[in-house]
């Protein structure tokens, strides 16, 4: 409430507040900025979903909310410190949002910059079901075909198959979330050219997504020009360090996905990533460092 008509009556509020009229103006001016006391509510409407691509470095977490759930995707790189991006990040914009417990926790594959915070985000929050694209044990393997609807909004795992390839990048958890039609995410992890093209071999129209979280962070192992034509993104989203030593993402995926016609966003210069999906409104997708701009930036 106090987005929108919450800041009009606050600003009326300040206006009476200062104008003559004795006791009766400040209890007016009270009741008008009531609103602000009224938390904001941080949850999707049912049907749409909001994504936030936190800023992990080189790494990768993907925060999807619907109204009533919650999945994160990843959970950024650890050190050999014993420091990890989760705590830094990840933890503490989960407390901002009010999320304290997560309905999934999806690890795409083992490699330390998407599972080197699990056990940061474990101990933080609730996790009611552990994810992985090679699972054991207590964790649940991703499998092609699964699928489940939370308030309105599907999601479909379209790989690992049941013989998973060779290297963890290609065994990754392949996610694409949908409500409807109206708006589609794919989140691809680390996989490569080989898994790429079985993905596009098995069914193209299933891989069309409105915004596309790069595959292995716009490593140039990734993203061929058969998969930028059938996936057709909209929106490509890039996690990676500032200035990695990997050359994330590569200029020559840039151009690819350009030359589709797809808007780039990265990490790297905008922060966190935040993507909002309304029934019936259109999609709004920000930088952090847009929402939050400093003089000292430009």
């Amino acid at each position: 409430m106090a987005a929108g008509w919450g800041l009009v009556l606050a600003a009326l509020a300040v206006v009476v507040g200062l104008s003559p009229g004795g006791k009766a103006r400040i209890g007016l001016a009270g009741v008008l900025a009531l609103p602000l006391l009224v938390p904001a509510s941080q949850a999707p409407a049912h049907g749409g979903f909001r994504v936030v691509m936190l800023d992990v470095g080189q790494g990768l977490s993907v925060l999807v909310e619907t109204a009533a759930h919650r999945l994160l995707y990843d959970t950024g790189p650890g050190y050999p410190s014993g420091f990890t991006a989760a705590q830094a990040a990840i933890v503490p914009y989960l407390r901002q949002a009010g999320v304290t417990g997560l309905d999934r926790l999806v690890i795409s594959h083992n490699d330390n910059d998407h599972a080197g915070g699990l056990h940061a985000v474990r101990d933080a929050v609730e996790v009611a079901s552990l994810w992985r694209g090679s699972g054991s044990g207590e964790e649940v393997a991703c499998r092609a075909g699964e699928s489940w609807n939370w308030d309105g909004v599907s999601f479909q795992v379209l790989h690992p198959g049941a013989r998973a390839p060779g290297n963890e990048n290609n065994r990754s958890c392949v996610l694409r979330v949908d409500n409807n039609g109206r708006h589609s995410l794919l989140l691809t992890g680390d996989i490569e050219a080989a898994v790429e093209a079985a993905l596009v071999t098995g069914g193209a129209g299933v891989l069309r997504a409105d915004t596309l979280v790069a595959p292995h962070h716009g490593s140039r192992s990734s993203s061929s020009p058969p998969w930028v034509a059938a996936v057709q993104p909209r929106r490509v989203l890039f996690s990676a360090g500032y200035r990695n030593p990997f050359n994330h993402p590569h200029p020559q995926v840039r151009a690819r996905y350009r030359a589709a016609g797809a808007e780039l966003l990265e990490t790297a210069s905008l922060g966190a990533v935040t993507l909002e999906v309304d029934l019936g409104q259109p999609e709004r997708i920000q930088g952090y460092t847009e929402r939050t701009l400093r003089y000292w930036w430009d």
